[in-house]
């Protein structure tokens, strides 16, 4: 992808080839994508890994991305520390699971915020697991 390279570059982006992009730490898998490390999983395999955080009583902190927070991330130092300093950090855009492909280090899906919640929800309240959702609110 040379091209993309080129219109990256002068953005003081660094494009890892698909060979360096891979971190495993433990059974994580993570992409470098624009200089932030996103966990390469499906929604079924981000949904284990926040059940098995509840089975073990483990913390899981977990930041979801899309193109929007990503370039405000590049300005912004403490949402930048606070998004890659979570256990999980997830594509939540399609323009973000796009991008890695075009990159050239896969991501293997969209896993939206909202449509976690939604597959969690359900056993935390019927467990009464006491968790902390915080999302951004309605713009007008």
């Amino acid at each position: 992808m040379p091209t993309i390279r080129a219109w990256l570059a002068p953005l003081h982006v660094v494009v890892v080839t698909e060979s360096g992009a891979d971190h495993i730490m433990a059974d994580r898998i993570q992409r470098e994508l624009l200089g932030l490390s996103v966990d390469a999983l499906t929604m079924e395999e981000a949904v284990t890994r926040c059940t098995d955080a509840v089975d073990h009583s483990g913390h899981l902190s977990i930041g979801v991305v899309n193109a929007a927070k990503i370039i405000a991330m590049r300005r912004d130092t403490r949402l930048r520390d606070a998004v890659g300093g979570c256990g999980m950090v997830l594509a939540d855009g399609q323009s973000v699971v796009w991008a890695s492909r075009l990159l050239g280090v896969p991501l293997p899906e969209r896993v939206a915020g909202i449509d976690l919640f939604m597959r969690c929800w359900p056993r935390l309240t019927a467990e009464a697991i006491a968790s902390f959702f915080s999302g951004r609110g309605r713009t007008y």
